[in-house]
């Protein structure tokens, strides 16, 4: 199979569902027949990934994505604004490097950057800094060598002898194997991918009109509207 980016469409700014007036239901977004499927495979947390909002929020997301992507840098900043207007979501991120370096699924090596980003983002967060780490990498995809995350860790003021023990620590690679083997058992077709639960009892779907297509999903679900059974698993492409 061929590794892409899996391309998101592009919406104006995140919004609440219009209030109700006169008796008529709030106003959502439109859920698209198609924005929802059965995952592919298995969809599993690892209990250690960092959550962006509330914990216990009651729809929870998690997010694959790949440092170097450029539609994951673009779904880096939708996200943070999904939680802000939705505090009823929470987003768990697992990193998916899309190279042979560090994930064993792919056939290609796209270099050892990816990685290396994989892992700056579990050392900050070993230090509580790995939202601050995330965006840093994705606002500069072009510059994630070891001496340019050194340096972006210094930025947001890690303890940077630490987070340098820590890129050297074994573990942190098997994680960001995990993390990748995880990705390959829910059938990853490319990043970023969205798995959301909380619309659909205890069933995770995924989400293929990216941060829209969970807002339109969640707004549906939350306003009490029929939610459509999840379509059969996307074919890869």
């Amino acid at each position: 199979s061929t590794w892409n980016t899996a391309s998101a469409r592009k919406g104006p700014g995140i919004v609440r569902p219009a209030p109700a007036t006169g008796g008529e239901k709030p106003q959502t977004p439109a859920l698209r027949a198609d924005a929802l499927s059965v995952p592919r495979g298995p969809v599993g947390l690892s209990g250690t990934e960092p959550v962006l909002g509330n914990p216990n929020a009651p729809y929870m997301v998690i997010e694959f994505a790949d440092y170097a992507c450029p539609h994951c840098a673009m779904a880096a900043k939708e996200v943070k604004e999904l939680v802000k207007m939705y505090p009823e979501v929470q987003v768990r991120f697992r990193p998916f490097p899309l190279t042979s370096q560090c994930n064993p699924d792919m056939e290609r090596d796209m270099g050892v950057e990816r990685c290396l980003a994989a892992m700056s983002g579990k050392c900050a967060q070993r230090q509580g800094k790995f939202w601050e780490m995330s965006s840093l990498m994705f606002a500069n995809q072009s510059n994630l060598t070891g001496p340019d995350l050194s340096f972006m860790a210094g930025q947001i003021e890690l303890d940077v002898p630490a987070w340098e023990a820590c890129m050297g620590d074994p573990a942190i690679a098997a994680d960001v194997q995990a993390d990748a083997l995880a990705g390959s058992m829910a059938g990853l077709a490319g990043t970023p991918t969205f798995f959301l639960k909380g619309t659909h009892g205890d069933r995770w779907v995924e989400v293929h009109e990216g941060v829209g297509g969970i807002v339109a999903a969640v707004s549906a679900h939350m306003t009490g509207q029929a939610m459509p059974e999840p379509g059969p698993p996307h074919d890869q492409h």
